[in-house]
């Protein structure tokens, strides 16, 4: 494989049939920036957002694979944040950190759903080369 065909397979442009859940995640990663502001996260989560809406107009594998990672990665902390403290809450050992009160546990809840959704949800939306491009 040339180094060209190797820029185009990751960064061509591809048919995307389904471009709503880059604006669903990208929309998800903006309020985390908002909520997240006082500890320094506006700057992170703005550029994977910026990252989201740039695969609906522009989706490349490479994008792709840049946001599926980032949001298995995301429902893997957030399922090791919700198992730990329901372990606690169970254990009666260490106060829980999520379900530390009612406002935190939904806020926490709704965000693990959307991010399991999405990371769900990504690889049936892969972007597929156009007929015209072979790579070549």
């Amino acid at each position: 494989m040339t180094r060209r065909a190797a820029f185009v397979f990751l960064f061509g442009r591809r048919q995307q049939a389904s471009r709503w859940i880059f604006v669903g995640a990208a929309v998800l990663l903006f309020i985390v920036a908002l909520a997240g502001h006082r500890h320094g996260a506006v700057a992170w989560y703005a550029v994977l957002g910026t990252l989201c809406l740039l695969q609906v107009l522009y989706p490349t594998f490479a994008g792709w694979c840049v946001v599926f990672v980032l949001f298995l990665y995301a429902a893997l902390q957030y399922s090791i944040l919700v198992v730990g403290d329901v372990v606690r809450l169970w254990a009666g050992s260490d106060p829980p950190q999520v379900f530390s009160d009612p406002v935190n546990t939904v806020v926490t809840l709704l965000q693990f759903s959307m991010v399991i959704f999405i990371a769900i949800r990504l690889p049936f939306v892969r972007p597929r080369l156009p007929p015209a491009q072979d790579g070549a």
